[in-house]
């Protein structure tokens, strides 16, 4: 005789549609990454989304929003040293965001001006 245990769960459970494209991207970059055995910190990426949403330069469309890219990749690296990432890591990082490395060694995070290190 076999047991069958039913777990039930309502249907909006399965659903993953409420996820921004912001962060199917990072999701996508964190099993690329971990594919290279890179590991990207959940706490890198929730900074990432925060920054972003933070620094939004057009009207966004949906749940969509835009940053200027030089200033989320500066972001992005200085947060990824704060959290003492790896080098392969770091480059990764970098290479997965397009342009530069903030503007003449800053980058704005709403009305801050940071100095990148």
């Amino acid at each position: 005789m076999k047991i069958q245990k039913t777990i039930s769960a309502p249907a909006s459970f399965y659903r993953v549609s409420s996820i921004s494209p912001l962060a199917k991207l990072l999701i996508k970059a964190k099993v690329l990454a971990l594919a290279r055995g890179i590991l990207i910190q959940d706490e890198l990426i929730a900074s990432i989304e925060s920054f972003v949403e933070r620094n939004n330069v057009i009207e966004p469309k949906g749940t969509s929003h835009t940053s200027c890219p030089h200033c989320l990749k500066a972001h992005t690296i200085k947060k990824a040293k704060e959290l003492e990432l790896d080098r392969e890591s770091v480059r990764f990082l970098s290479n997965l965001i397009k342009g530069n490395l903030g503007h003449d060694g800053y980058y704005l995070d709403g009305d801050e001006l940071i100095k990148i290190n």
